[in-house]
C-alpha cells in the first residue's frame, strides 16, 4: 500500500532521520504496519524523541497501536484537550469506535481537526 495509507506521511524522511543518520521511528513504524501493537508500543515507549515534532509522531503511532488493542479508556485518559491535533484524531477515534459512531460523523471531526493543525 500507500506510505501515507500507512500514516506514515507529515514529515519528510529528512526530518525523521537522527544525527547518525537512523530513523528512530522505525521500530514503532514497523511494528504498528505489521499489526504488532504490543511490540509498537513498547518500542514506542523506548523512543529518545530528538524533538518535539518527533515525540508528537512517536505518540500518534503508539495511540494508534492502543486504539488497534482496544485501550480506548487509556487513549482517552492520556491525550488532552490541549494535545496536538494529530493527537486529537487519535483520541477521535478511541471515543467513537467503541460507541459505533456513524463512519461519517468521525470522518468530519477529523477533517475539522486536520484543517486546525
Amino acid at each position: 500500500g500507500r506510505p501515507e495509507a500507512l500514516g506514515f506521511s507529515g514529515s519528510s524522511v529528512h526530518e525523521r532521520m537522527a544525527a547518525d543518520g537512523v530513523d528512530v521511528l522505525f521500530d514503532v513504524r514497523n511494528s504498528l504496519a505489521i499489526g504488532n501493537y504490543q511490540s509498537c508500543v513498547a518500542e514506542a515507549q523506548r523512543v529518545d524523541a530528538a524533538n518535539e515534532e518527533q515525540k508528537e509522531e512517536c505518540d500518534t503511532l503508539m495511540y494508534r497501536a492502543m486504539v488497534a488493542q482496544g485501550k480506548y479508556a487509556v487513549v482517552k485518559g492520556d491525550i488532552s484537550s490541549d494535545s496536538p491535533s494529530s493527537l486529537q484524531a487519535v483520541k477521535s477515534l478511541a471515543t467513537s469506535l467503541p460507541k459505533k459512531m456513524a463512519r461519517a460523523d468521525v470522518v468530519a471531526k477529523i477533517k475539522a481537526l486536520q484543517e486546525d493543525g
